[in-house]
């Protein structure tokens, strides 16, 4: 999982040149063990550029994406001068 995961970060460093890529979610449980993996397959595929990409592990866990969501929900609402916030968990 590790070398998908870090050749195919690789491929999408090479277009968005990150600074960090942050992994989140589920399979962030499995901890630095994932994190070196990835890294390790990602230098060993990714431009000269992009070789000092870190790697890091979400701190909001799997609720990253509840946050996120509620975020961006909030700035188009504002945008609009409307004030509108839903939570939603699944």
């Amino acid at each position: 999982m590790g070398e998908i995961l870090g050749s195919t970060l690789s491929n999408i460093a090479c277009v968005t040149n990150p600074e960090v890529i942050v992994i989140g979610g589920g399979v962030s449980k499995a901890g630095q063990i994932l994190i070196d993996t990835i890294q390790k397959h990602f230098k060993e595929s990714c431009f000269h550029a992009c070789r000092d990409t870190r790697f890091e592990l979400a701190q909001l866990g799997n609720d990253a994406g509840i946050y996120g969501g509620n975020a961006t929900h909030y700035r188009i609402s504002s945008k609009n001068r409307t004030i509108c916030t839903a939570n939603i968990f699944v």
